[in-house]
């Protein structure tokens, strides 16, 4: 078996010894609604989310949902670990954190839903990919406020990968994705309490093997 379990601290981890996609290990199943959402990230990542929490300073810029201060989830596991793949440079080794927190995306309290919602979902991937850029693209100060205030932003992921840089950018949809931005400190706060379980690829995680 190329998987190995272990507990620390009340949460399963989980090594597994192979990259590939036919990894044989439990998982959650999928779905927004029974309130598993997975983390793609790296070894060192996952460790210092663990021990630490979610830090939302820590995102990065001119993305989806956020500049600088957003932590992306998603209800589909395989998209997570294609994002940790995908997305470690240098041969840092992939992990994925799966959360079990069940939240109303439908709460407009507290978050946006952009589901069904095409103009405002480009509208908002502009705002944010553009860096926020008032020179590039022109937005009402309420609709400025009430982005970057909400708890967090669902919807499909943007298929074009770049920082947008002129005003005809057109943002595309991932077809059947889904993605959630966490843009709160008390909603990451409630996710880092909400970690089910981590799953280290390709090789044990370093600072667990040595303690």
């Amino acid at each position: 078996n190329d998987v190995e379990e272990t507990v620390i601290q009340n949460i399963p981890i989980f090594n597994t010894l192979s990259d590939s996609d036919n990894d044989s290990f439990p998982l959650p199943i999928n779905g927004v609604e029974e309130g598993f959402w997975f983390h793609g990230t790296h070894h060192d990542g996952a460790e210092d989310i663990r021990v630490n929490g979610i830090n939302l300073n820590a995102g990065k810029r001119s993305k989806d949902f956020s500049d600088g201060n957003g932590f992306y989830l998603s209800p589909c596991y395989e998209d997570a670990r294609r994002w940790a793949k995908e997305g470690n440079v240098g041969g840092k080794k992939a992990a994925v954190i799966v959360f079990k927190h069940v939240i109303d995306i439908d709460d407009d309290s507290k978050g946006i839903n952009l589901l069904g919602k095409s103009n405002e979902w480009a509208d908002i991937i502009k705002y944010y990919r553009s860096g926020k850029d008032a020179q590039i693209f022109k937005f009402t100060k309420k609709r400025k406020k009430e982005w970057d205030g909400s708890a967090f932003i669902f919807g499909e992921m943007s298929g074009d990968g770049t920082k947008c840089n002129n005003k005809k950018f057109n943002p595309k949809r991932i077809v059947d994705s889904r993605q959630l931005c966490i843009k709160s400190k008390d909603l990451a706060d409630e996710f880092s309490k909400k970690i089910e379980r981590i799953i280290f690829m390709a090789e044990p995680c370093k600072q667990l093997v040595s303690k």
